[in-house]
């Protein structure tokens, strides 16, 4: 014998049977899915943030000086300080592009934190910062 023959008109009812199982586990699938407890992931604020910051000072010839933060202090240099008008009287930083003094902090909310506490106890008129943060600001 070469093998079993199946009916012909069987084929229809097995594949419908099939089908219709495929279908309640699809469904059965999706109903545990939407059930499911939903966790929340936490995304960072900053991301990147909590790598090494920098709070830095340039000093001016005129005896006022620039108080900034910043990943890396050489790139907010080269990027926007030296076309700053202010900048022109830089005393060693426009000959050099790097800050007269850097403090690195562990991450850029406590740079940031510390650059506000350098300009709110700044002397007035000794800064050349554009936005002085006045208490509460910031």
């Amino acid at each position: 014998m070469a093998g079993a023959v199946v009916p012909v008109h069987l084929i229809g009812p097995a594949l419908f049977i099939l089908m219709a199982l495929v279908m309640v586990l699809t469904l059965v699938t999706i109903g545990r899915n939407l059930a499911a407890p939903r966790t929340m992931v936490a995304t960072p604020i900053h991301p990147g943030a909590a790598r090494p910051c920098a709070c830095y000072e340039i000093d001016l010839t005129d005896g006022r000086k620039y108080i900034g933060y910043g990943f890396n202090p050489h790139q907010r240099i080269m990027q926007s300080h030296r076309r700053a008008a202010w900048f022109k009287q830089a005393a060693t930083a426009g000959m050099t592009f790097e800050p007269d003094r850097v403090d690195w902090y562990p991450d850029e909310d406590t740079a940031h934190a510390e650059e506000v506490r350098r300009i709110r106890s700044a002397p007035p008129k000794t800064l050349v910062n554009k936005i002085l943060y006045k208490s509460g600001a910031a």
